[in-house]
């Protein structure tokens, strides 16, 4: 077997479920002796298993709560066979894991489970996101967007947005609190519109109006401040644009201009 093949077949078997034999390619692979080639290979295998496991672990701590530990791990471990780690960095290893929740029939009993994941992963790619200078009140008075519909205005690179029928912000702030829930909480059925930024050292997860979200989605797919608003009015017939930008200005959101005309 050449080094690719054992590459390949090793990483196959590592990334199968627990209790699955190495294959006999593997074990001849190995000197015979004291452990076993299966006891050999299966110390590598339980340890990759559990660091990956403790990496979805850190990254979806409030699902884990919400499911426990004995169905996250199981989940975990049915996530890790289907979509295997495609890089050395673990950051985006758990990118998929919304989507994986969706269509695992086990979970399917909570359905707000998969959008409680995407907030968390949201939450981790603000955290992770690149610094930028906020644009003061100055700035934004002497661009004037309202006057200057052709500008473009650039949103600070933590900017994450999250659209859900589910109270999911609330279910994740009263999961993260290290105390024990002694009683049934019940929440407004009601869709939530969320901003998760960081536009200074700590992350925010902000409720914000359907208005500044359609704002918000043109301009993060790259729409000047007139298709922005025209977006809005398309979603938000009603909606008053002009306030939801200064609100969104306030808010520390936008972070430097530019001008199709300049």
């Amino acid at each position: 077997m050449s080094a690719s093949e054992f590459q390949a077949t090793m990483a196959g078997y590592l990334l199968s479920l627990p209790g699955q034999p190495p294959s006999e390619q593997l074990s001849r692979a190995v000197k015979p002796g004291k452990p076993s080639a299966a006891a050999r290979f299966a110390v590598y295998k339980n340890n990759v298993l559990a660091r990956l496991v403790e990496s979805l672990q850190a990254t979806y701590p409030v699902v884990e709560r919400l499911v426990g530990l004995d169905f996250f791990r199981f989940a975990a471990l049915t996530y890790i066979g289907e979509h295997p780690p495609r890089t050395a960095s673990l950051l985006e290893f758990g990118e998929a894991f919304a989507g994986f929740l969706e269509d695992f029939g086990p979970a399917h009993t909570l359905p707000y489970l998969p959008d409680v994941a995407r907030l968390e992963y949201l939450y981790l790619q603000a955290y992770h996101a690149a610094e930028a200078a906020i644009l003061g009140e100055r700035g934004f008075a002497v661009l004037d967007p309202l006057a200057n519909p052709d500008a473009r205005l650039i949103l600070h690179p933590s900017v994450q947005l999250l659209r859900s029928t589910y109270p999911v912000s609330r279910i994740w702030e009263i999961n993260r609190l290290p105390t024990e829930i002694s009683e049934t909480l019940s929440f407004p059925q009601e869709t939530e519109y969320l901003l998760i930024i960081r536009p200074e050292a700590t992350v925010e997860v902000r409720r914000i109006g359907n208005g500044a979200y359609a704002l918000l989605k043109s301009l993060v797919s790259g729409g000047s401040v007139r298709d922005a608003i025209q977006f809005a009015y398309r979603l938000t017939p009603g909606s008053d644009p002009g306030s939801a930008l200064a609100s969104l200005q306030a808010s520390r959101v936008f972070v430097n201009t530019e001008n199709d005309n300049a």
